[in-house]
C-alpha cells in the first residue's frame, strides 16, 4: 500500500472539543493521548449526552476515502505524537421555535437596538462644540458686516477722531 495523506492534521484541544469537551490550553500542562482520552471518558460518564468518546484507528485499517473526506483525522498531542482517529458524528440539536416567537424576538431586538443610542466620545463632543462656536463665530461675523453703515449713506453722523 502507498503512503497515506491525511486531509489534515489537528490539536488534541480541538480534537476535544469537536468531542464535546471544551479545553483551554495551558503553559504548563501537556496533554498526551492518553490523558485526552481520560478526560474525554471522565466527562462522557457524567454526560454521556454531550460528550462522545472517539475510536482509535490504526493507519492500515483506516480507508484511503474515509481519510479524503475527513471521517479519519490525525490528532497531535503536545508531546508531537499524532494518532489517526474517527472523528466523530455529533449533531447539534436546535430548539423547535415557532414562527410567531421568532417574530416576537425580532421584535423585541430590533426595539432594544433602536433604544441603545450610544453618546459620542468625548474627544467627539469636544470637536462638536468647537465646531459650534466656530459656525457661531462666523455668523456673529457676518450679521456685524450687515449691520454696517456706511457714513456716506448718513452724512449727519460724523467720524469720531
Amino acid at each position: 500500500m502507498g503512503k497515506k495523506n491525511y486531509a489534515y492534521v489537528i490539536s488534541v484541544y480541538r480534537f476535544m472539543r469537536c468531542c464535546g469537551l471544551e479545553c483551554d490550553m495551558k503553559p504548563n500542562v501537556m496533554i498526551s493521548h492518553n490523558i485526552m482520552m481520560k478526560k474525554l471518558s471522565l466527562r462522557h460518564q457524567k454526560m454521556p449526552d454531550k460528550v462522545i468518546m472517539p475510536t482509535r484507528t490504526t493507519c492500515e485499517k483506516a480507508k484511503n476515502d474515509d481519510i479524503k473526506t475527513g471521517k479519519v483525522v490525525l490528532v497531535e498531542d503536545d508531546y508531537g505524537t499524532k494518532l489517526p482517529y474517527y472523528m466523530p458524528n455529533y449533531v447539534i440539536s436546535l430548539e423547535e421555535v415557532s414562527q410567531e416567537e421568532l417574530a416576537k424576538r425580532r421584535e423585541k431586538a430590533l426595539k432594544e437596538a433602536s433604544l441603545e443610542v450610544k453618546e459620542p466620545s468625548l474627544g467627539l463632543q469636544r470637536y462638536i462644540k468647537r465646531k459650534q462656536k466656530k459656525l457661531e463665530l462666523e455668523k456673529q461675523k457676518q450679521a456685524l458686516k450687515e449691520q454696517k453703515f456706511n457714513l456716506e449713506e448718513y452724512p449727519n453722523l460724523k467720524k469720531r477722531k
